[in-house]
């Protein structure tokens, strides 16, 4: 199915412009951005494009950039969970839209709870994916602080590993793009506040009084969202279903997505028919993909790939550091043996090292 696909805008309250499409026919199917999103450059994913166009096949589906991101206006001021949920009414008001199912994923996901509560009447169906009511829940102090630096000051290595949470089932070329894809969608700076508030978002209060019909999924083996928070946010909604998915890769769109999708239409009551996935077939990357060989991408995914749990402030990788940056150079250089330190997943009496150094860097 070949849909048209024209980015729009809409005025906030506070005066920022966003970018938004509503792609297919049928019944509202509204889905509120996660960390970051980019209404032209998501499109040239072939996977992503494949899920949003299987959701259409029934539904006109909704999206649209937060203020900070993509093609909306880049300026922002105020991250907070209340400023999402004024954005989604901001779109949903603007298309004039009286009844819509409401689907939130990752950090969409409290965004979606809180405007479930506040509009009940309007949302005939809420969907939760891979997402958490309690932000401080999803990882330690540490390693939230460590992200966020991690973005700020190297956004270029900070979006590999990311990609490579995110997506810990994507061959190289695709990680690649992912990680292209984050750094076009957001600013170091913006990303990182974003980030931030993914970690301080809270509506745990908020889950008893949800009234509308809702599905909760959750991956797993999910290494950005652990499957715990998915389970505890289904047994804290009354009469939510829950349905543990089989997988690894956080973004819907990667991995097993039939199994997804499947359960999503049965939830809405459409029709489904079997397509692509990551697992069942890799269409060609589009032209965001960087060079596969480029050693940076190398770096970042052979340190990050393969491992279960990962506490970035507890390592540093640090390549032939002459060619980064002065300010990433001044980060490293007091790092002579060029040691990543132990990382543990939580509750296992074991430690591991992992001791790498630059062949002919004398350290």
């Amino acid at each position: 199915m070949v849909l048209e696909h024209q980015i729009r805008f809409c005025i906030s309250p506070e005066g920022a412009r966003i970018a938004y499409t509503a792609v297919g026919q049928g019944p509202a199917l509204v889905i509120p951005p996660a960390w970051v999103s980019h209404q032209e450059l998501g499109w040239q994913d072939p996977l992503a494009r494949g899920f949003y166009e299987r959701l259409a096949h029934h539904h006109t589906v909704v999206s649209y950039d937060r203020p900070g991101t993509g093609l909306s206006d880049r300026n922002r001021t105020d991250f907070s969970v209340d400023s999402d949920v004024r954005d989604l009414e901001t779109v949903v008001d603007h298309l004039k839209l009286k009844r819509l199912a409401l689907m939130g994923f990752s950090c969409g996901g409290p965004v979606a709870v809180a405007y479930a509560t506040k509009h009940p009447r309007r949302v005939s169906h809420l969907i939760l994916y891979g997402t958490y009511a309690c932000g401080a829940a999803i990882t330690t102090e540490e390693v939230k602080a460590s992200l966020i630096s991690l973005v700020r000051a190297h956004w270029g290595i900070g979006s590999k590993a990311l990609a490579d949470v995110f997506a810990p089932g994507a061959d190289a070329a695709l990680s690649e793009l992912i990680a292209k894809f984050e750094r076009e969608c957001a600013t170091p700076e913006i990303a990182a506040k974003l980030l931030d508030l993914t970690y301080n978002a809270e509506v745990v209060q908020l889950l008893p009084s949800i009234r509308v019909p809702t599905l909760v999924l959750h991956r797993q083996r999910d290494r950005t969202i652990p499957f715990r928070l998915g389970r505890e946010l289904a047994s804290l909604i009354p009469n939510a279903h829950f349905i543990p998915l089989e997988g690894k890769d956080h973004l819907p769109m990667y991995g097993d997505s039939n199994s997804l999708l499947r359960a999503i239409a049965e939830f809405l009551g459409d029709p489904f028919t079997v397509g692509q996935t990551a697992e069942s077939g890799k269409p060609a990357a589009p032209d965001l993909t960087v060079a596969v060989d480029d050693p940076l991408a190398h770096e970042a995914r052979s340190f990050i790939g393969g491992l279960d749990w990962v506490v970035l402030s507890r390592y540093r990788v640090v390549g032939d550091y002459t060619r980064y940056e002065e300010t990433v150079r001044n980060t490293v250089k007091d790092i002579r043996h060029k040691i990543a330190g132990g990382f543990d997943r939580p509750g296992r009496k074991r430690n591991n090292h992992l001791f790498w150094a630059a062949p002919g860097s004398g350290k």
